[in-house]
């Protein structure tokens, strides 16, 4: 579990009394070329490469009487194995993964050979961060190391009661006001590929079940939807009210693959990667200010809260 430890640097001012001298210098310091650094050895208990500086800050807004000015100092440690999202890019830790493919842009294995039909792309680790030695550098003293809050999750019945609790029901906010917000819908069928809209308005994508890495194609047009979404360029099955919204995403997927005609609802779960929901919600955080929780289950979906709304 990543986390944040927050220390106090106490800076004395003798020898440059104007703050923003000083905090220019701290900066400087920690953010070398404006960029990340991360701590080059074992530092404080934790593992080379896995804590980077991420914010500094002063609490004061000028220096007065020679005092020491204190400048915050956040440190996010963040080990391998913790999924984050930075825009589109996925890390592991402090690594970005980079999916694998061949020199014609094709998917590859660790080899740089091909993939066969329905394989997962392969994501190899790369090294976007420099380091420096965080053992040489006084950060003062440590006042707070706590827990970054894991995605939460919900139930659909517990978002009702909130939504019945609150006396409004509507009035969904997206950040964009369009005109036209048309629905979306995924069908994975024996089919060729086609865009259409059916009698209702509603923009409906065939995505053939043959599809060379079938799930993470659908990963990449459920997140699509899910920003559109958010952006107010579409809609999908949804309530909520100007605070809060759960967006039913398994409403927009339907398996149409059964020999006798039938539709399948409810397979988010059978046609993605099992981390996919939390991996988007992290993705959502990421682009938006927005607070994102899931609904697991058939019928699940993401609640979405703006982040003033946190509760």
């Amino acid at each position: 579990m990543s986390k944040i430890l927050r220390f106090n640097l106490a800076v004395p001012t003798e020898d440059q009394p104007q703050e923003v001298g000083l905090v220019k210098d701290i900066w400087t310091r920690f953010f070398p070329n404006g960029r990340y650094v991360l701590n080059r050895a074992e530092w404080k208990g934790k593992e080379p490469r896995s804590c980077a500086v991420t914010r500094v800050s002063s609490q004061s807004k000028q220096v007065v009487d020679g005092k020491p000015m204190i400048v915050e100092i956040e440190v996010t440690y963040r080990p391998k194995g913790e999924i984050n999202f930075v825009g589109k890019t996925r890390y592991d830790g402090w690594q970005a993964m980079v999916p694998s493919r061949t020199k014609s842009g094709e998917f590859a294995d660790a080899e740089g050979k091909p993939l066969p039909d329905g394989a997962s792309p392969i994501f190899l680790p790369k090294d976007v961060y420099d380091d420096v030695e965080y053992n040489d550098l006084d950060f003062g003293e440590l006042v707070h190391e706590h827990e970054e809050g894991g995605i939460q999750r919900t139930t659909s019945e517990a978002v009702f009661e909130e939504l019945k609790a609150s006396g409004r029901i509507g009035g969904v906010a997206f950040l964009a006001a369009r005109r036209s917000r048309p629905s979306r819908k995924l069908l994975v069928a024996n089919a060729e590929a086609d865009t259409g809209v059916d009698g209702f308005g509603t923009i409906v994508e065939v995505v053939p079940a043959a599809t060379v890495q079938l799930k993470h194609v659908l990963s990449q047009k459920l997140t699509a939807i899910m920003s559109d979404f958010i952006e107010g360029r579409c809609t999908i099955k949804n309530i909520g009210n100007e605070q809060m919204t759960l967006a039913m995403l398994s409403d927009v997927l339907v398996d149409c693959t059964s020999p006798n005609g039938q539709s399948r609802f409810g397979v988010l779960a059978e046609f993605t990667e099992p981390n996919f929901m939390e991996d988007l919600a992290k993705h959502l955080m990421s682009a938006y200010e927005l607070d994102v929780s899931i609904v697991p289950g058939e019928d699940g979906g993401l609640v979405l809260r703006h982040s003033s709304e946190k509760r």
